[in-house]
């Protein structure tokens, strides 16, 4: 079964006008080899996106690689698997997740629910999951999730086609542009500043405990800043402190 889904918008991108979805469920035919579904009718060749998904009822080692396979499993699902890959359709089953499981005792699970995407639609692929409990049947439901960004909501836009033109370039003739602010004149800026000293640490400090002065004595012996100012000379003619005069 095919079911052909056409919107001239398109599902994925705007060239993409039709997705097709195939539903396959195939069973043996006239002989042990062979499938009642031939692979060429599951894997068409078609121009647009296409699903195929359905229960195939074949085993693979790419879709089951921990299962041990029996030599009649292998030709039967070899043409198919051959075909998908002639087509370059991706398997979009999560390897070795079982979704259907034997009602017996006997049986064996396996990976017989198989969906394909085509190379149109493997880029929009999101997800495979089974997250939906059984219904009671031997096969567990399937969720399938494809991004589809032309079928999302729009963000709101305003509709220019829309406004009331003749009324819009009235009230654009009619608006005043305010003045700028009038600037402050240079004589202001000074006003504004923020004075900084000088002279922000004192002429003299005293040298720290732990540090020895090199020409005098060894602690609290004030020293003069670097950024004091330096002592003035005596006059000449007067005599030098500590200085000795002879006598008379």
């Amino acid at each position: 079964m095919a079911l052909d889904l056409f919107t001239p918008d398109g599902f994925f991108n705007p060239s993409m006008t039709r997705f097709t979805i195939i539903n396959s469920y195939t069973t043996k035919g006239r002989s042990n080899n062979t499938r009642s579904v031939p692979p060429d009718l599951i894997f068409p060749h078609l121009p647009g996106p296409t699903l195929t998904l359905g229960d195939l009822n074949i085993h693979h080692p790419t879709a089951d690689p921990l299962r041990s396979f029996m030599e009649d499993e292998l030709t039967t699902s070899v043409p198919c698997f051959d075909r998908a890959t002639e087509l370059e359709f991706c398997l979009l089953n999560t390897p070795g997740v079982y979704a259907r499981f034997s009602m017996s005792l006997v049986g064996r699970p396996g990976v017989v629910d198989l969906a394909f995407a085509c190379p149109l639609l493997t880029p929009y692929f999101l997800e495979w999951s089974n997250p939906v409990p059984s219904t009671g049947s031997d096969h567990i439901p399937i969720l399938l999730r494809l991004d589809a960004p032309l079928c999302r909501v729009p963000p709101a836009k305003p509709n220019s086609h829309l406004a009331d033109w003749p009324q819009v370039d009235q009230a654009l003739k009619s608006m005043k542009i305010p003045p700028p602010p009038a600037s402050r004149p240079p004589t202001h800026w000074g006003s504004c500043s923020t004075p900084i000293s000088t002279k922000s640490r004192p002429p003299w400090r005293c040298t720290p405990p732990s540090t020895a002065s090199p020409t005098g004595p060894s602690r609290g012996v004030p020293r003069r800043s670097p950024h004091s100012e330096r002592p003035t000379t005596p006059p000449c003619g007067l005599p030098k402190k500590n200085a000795t005069i002879p006598p008379a």
